[in-house]
């Protein structure tokens, strides 16, 4: 670091006799061609030829040059605006500006960003033509720097050149730090095996197809030829009859190449005290004529703890300079944390006990296959802010523990400050004792009646806290009720009304709470019994949904439109969506009004459910109007699309679908291939968060055993007749 009080009391270096005598002849117009930025040359005028006068002078370790400006000269002023000091030893530079020989400010900036006050010659067009230096200063600047040429352009090649070098030195500063703290022994043959061989789950068994039969064929697994007796088919799963592996049917004919989808794999290890999550992509490939594996994988993250701490690193390209572990930069969405799950090598699992891991419940939880779908980083990164799961694992609660891992921002639940068990949960030891009593199968449901029921100072009995849990319902499944109903009474409710529609009790509820949305919004006495509690309410909630299509239409769409106000908005910018040929057309709506006519006409709840809304809002999904083109403003299909054109629903009338649907896929396929076309960057990041958010929607039906309840689906799965709508854009 340059000493300021040193560099004061070296000498001062005022204007020399012939840069008066310049300075004084200088007022004589001059033209320059100069270079644009776009390459063209032009004429740039100045009032004068010099602009700045340099002086330099070599002062012990220093090299000390004063900076003038001509207007200044003329004015009298024989003082330096500017004096740029250089220790040739350390290779730092600094500036200090004078005003009238008094010190103004010091600046660490290069010669050609100094201000210029006069405006006439801009620091950045300096050349041997506008910058006076006599030819002893040029020679010194040239051999003292080791540069070039002896001027300006010279002064400003060593402050790049020694800019290059200190931010050069600083990043591999970093790079060395980050390296150590990151650092992992070798992968053992046996680990790389591992992964190469195991973390890629599919497999395939090739054969050549013969009209006599196949005899033999090679399994990607056994990796040799192994004999085989059933009939092969392609595409056929079965399993391979030496490794009894499952596999894939794969006929060679003209395939000429063979790769498998993309897998990850997790290794922990130990070192230095620390514990190193590493993460590998890896698939595996062959070619013709597939006797052969190779293997390709790519450690791209890791994740380094040491009991206290979890840091992540990523193998990129760090500041353009050097590809290294860095230190990961949170993105704009996700955590920090989040990476896609694989495998976990268990073999090394002993070794960790002892080490960070040691009050942990993570080795147990890896052992009893409790985290398919937590990471392990996750798990330890919720466990940091929770000790609560340690202790839950240790009580073999490992359900409640692992469902903890994935809401753990959920700070509505927990006592994060809480030492014991029964604190952590917000609850006593006596409803702590009752949890454990539940089973292992004890979820957050539970957790969540129990501290309702501490929080209302009650006690209800084990087998009613049971029929919510169980069939996935929260004390919170229930605000769209508006008076005070026990929950016993509700319970009975629900268990009659599932019973006459033949329905499941979350099903019930559902159509309960539509019954209730739909009945406040048409201004019905809610909280007149005969109102929330109908003695059949399945046949209330259909007549409810006619009372919602004889209604206003526009004042349902103006109170939509205060309620989401995001929609309109949203629906302004979707006509690009729309497509047209002879026979067929999709329309995009122009604003809510538009859904609510299509629903009303359509008699389906496309307009009355309010997640479509949310979903619009979001931009996850958008409603589009599938029409013929002989009748195009009369409704036909509605469409569910997200933003990249993949369809998640088609409907008509009655939230159906009918045989004439099969004439139009062609017309749909042909709209997501012109479509693809002209979506943008933001489209598909729209569309990769829709697809996510889909099959979490998909796992969660399913988790909840969600049915249809009416038409011509009921009993069915509504995860399976979802999945089975869907047309993905290709």
């Amino acid at each position: 670091m340059l000493n300021k009080d040193e560099l004061r009391k070296l000498r001062t270096l005022k204007a020399t006799p012939a840069m008066l005598k310049a300075a004084k002849d200088n007022d004589i117009p001059f033209c320059k061609m100069v270079k644009s930025s776009w390459g063209q040359d032009y004429k740039r005028k100045y009032s004068r030829k010099f602009g700045y006068f340099l002086r330099c002078q070599n002062l012990g370790p220093y090299l000390k040059i004063a900076i003038f400006f001509s207007i200044e000269l003329n004015k009298g002023i024989y003082t330096p605006r500017y004096e740029l000091f250089i220790n040739l030893d350390t290779e730092e530079y600094i500036t200090r500006e004078l005003e009238n020989g008094k010190e103004v400010c010091w600046r660490d900036v290069m010669l050609c960003n100094l201000d210029n006050p006069y405006n006439e010659h801009s620091c950045r067009y300096y050349s041997e033509h506008i910058t006076w230096i006599n030819p002893e200063g040029k020679s010194s600047i040239k051999n003292l720097l080791k540069v070039a040429d002896g001027g300006a352009i010279g002064i400003e090649e060593y402050q790049r050149r020694s800019r290059k070098n200190r931010r050069d030195a600083h990043y591999d500063k970093n790079i060395e730090k980050w390296a150590k703290e990151c650092e992992v022994p070798e992968l053992t043959p046996q680990q790389k095996r591992w992964i190469e061989h195991e973390a890629t789950t599919e497999n395939v068994f090739f054969y050549q197809y013969h009209r006599a039969g196949v005899e033999e064929g090679y399994c990607t697994y056994c990796e040799k030829v192994v004999p085989i007796a059933e009939k092969c088919k392609n595409n056929l799963k079965t399993k391979c009859p030496v490794c009894h592996k499952p596999v894939t049917l794969k006929s060679i004919g003209n395939r000429k190449r063979w790769g498998s989808k993309e897998y990850r794999a997790t290794i922990i290890q130990e070192h230095n005290e620390k514990i190193v999550i590493r993460i590998f992509n890896v698939w595996k490939s062959s070619e013709f004529p597939f006797m052969d594996m190779y293997y390709s994988m790519r450690e791209i993250t890791r994740f380094v703890f040491d009991g206290k701490q979890l840091k992540r690193y990523e193998n990129n390209l760090y500041k353009n300079y050097k590809v290294c572990w860095n230190p990961y930069v949170i993105g704009y969405y996700g955590s920090p944390y989040y990476v896609r799950n694989g495998m976990v090598y268990r073999k090394n699992l002993r070794s960790l006990a002892n080490g960070p891991l040691k009050y942990s419940g993570l080795l147990t939880m890896i052992r009893k296959n409790k985290l398919k779908e937590t990471s392990v980083q996750e798990w330890l990164y919720c466990e940091l802010g929770n000790p609560v799961l340690e202790q839950l694992v240790k009580m073999e609660m490992y359900s409640l523990a692992k469902e903890l891992a994935d809401c753990r921002y959920d700070h509505t639940l927990l006592n994060e400050s809480a030492t014991g068990a029964a604190g952590a949960l917000k609850l006593d030891k006596a409803r702590l004792k009752r949890l454990r009593g539940f089973g292992r199968k004890v979820g957050i449901c539970h957790v969540r009646w129990l501290q309702l029921e501490k929080k209302e100072d009650t006690q209800w009995p084990d087998e009613l806290i049971n029929f919510y849990a169980n069939n996935n319902l929260e004390p919170t499944d229930f605000k769209f009720l508006k008076v005070k109903m026990g929950y016993r009474e509700i319970r009975n409710y629900l268990e009659k009304q599932s019973a006459i529609a033949k329905d499941t009790i979350r099903q019930t509820v559902g159509t309960w709470r539509d019954y209730m949305q739909m009945a406040e919004r048409l201004g019905l006495q809610i909280k007149v019994e005969q109102i929330y509690k109908p003695s059949n309410l399945v046949q209330k909630h259909t007549e409810m949904v006619e009372l919602s299509k004889n209604g206003d239409m526009k004042r349902q769409a103006k109170a939509l439109e205060e309620k989401w106000p995001k929609v309109n908005e949203t629906l302004e910018g979707l006509k690009k969506y729309q497509y047209t040929d002879e026979t067929y057309l999709v329309v995009t709506p122009q604003n809510v009004y538009d859904i609510v006519r299509e629903g009303t006409l359509l008699s389906h709840c496309i307009h009355t459910v309010e997640y479509y809304w949310d979903r619009i809002s979001r931009r996850e999904t958008y409603i589009f109007f599938l029409r013929k083109a002989a009748a195009p403003t009369t409704p036909w299909y509605t469409l569910e699309v997200e933003p990249d054109g993949s369809i998640r629903q088609k409907r008509t009338t009655g939230d159906n679908q009918n045989a004439d649907l099969k004439n139009a896929e062609e017309f749909l396929r042909n709209w997501q291939k012109e479509l693809k076309q002209v979506l943008t960057e933001e489209d598909r990041r729209l569309a990769e968060k829709s697809k996510e958010l889909r099959k979490q929607g998909y796992k969660k039906l399913r988790e909840k055993n969600e049915r249809i309840r009416r038409g011509k689906l009921a009993g069915q799965l509504l995860a399976d007749v979802l999945e089975a709508d869907y047309m993905e854009a290709q």
